[in-house]
């Protein structure tokens, strides 16, 4: 890990905004990642740091309510928005924040992860806040 990812890794228990993830993707405190390019078909949303996706399941709004998918988050990530106003968020190639990471400066946004050679690598988040 580089010494960057190691400060990173570092500061991912005490700079996390608060914990909660319904599917709705809003703002000011959320990073919302989505199945496919262009933040379209399923979305999931994180407000705080989370360890593993292995347990995290994608959302698809069915006419009146976000509905819980099938689909998991893990490795299945191809587009990404930070729509926290202060806080960086980091997501991380492995579980437990480790590998090759992908910051999320706020209110950053990338519609295409193949781009960042990023794709379907995502198992993981932290946060940086000021």
């Amino acid at each position: 890990m580089s010494v960057v990812g190691m400060a990173l890794a570092g500061q991912i228990v005490s700079t996390s905004p608060a914990s909660a993830a319904d599917g709705y993707c809003t703002p000011p405190h959320e990073l919302c990642v989505y199945r496919l390019y262009n933040y379209t078909d399923e979305q999931a949303d994180y407000i705080g740091t989370d360890g593993d996706f292995t347990d995290d399941h994608f959302w698809y709004w069915d006419g009146d309510e976000m509905i819980m998918a099938a689909e998991i988050v893990d490795n299945r990530t191809s587009s990404a928005r930070n729509l926290d106003t202060s806080c960086t968020a980091v997501l991380w190639q492995y579980t437990d924040w480790g590998g090759s990471y992908q910051i999320m400066y706020p209110q950053v946004s990338y519609p295409d992860l193949r781009q960042q050679a990023f794709d379907n690598k995502a198992s993981s988040v932290s946060w940086q806040c000021p």
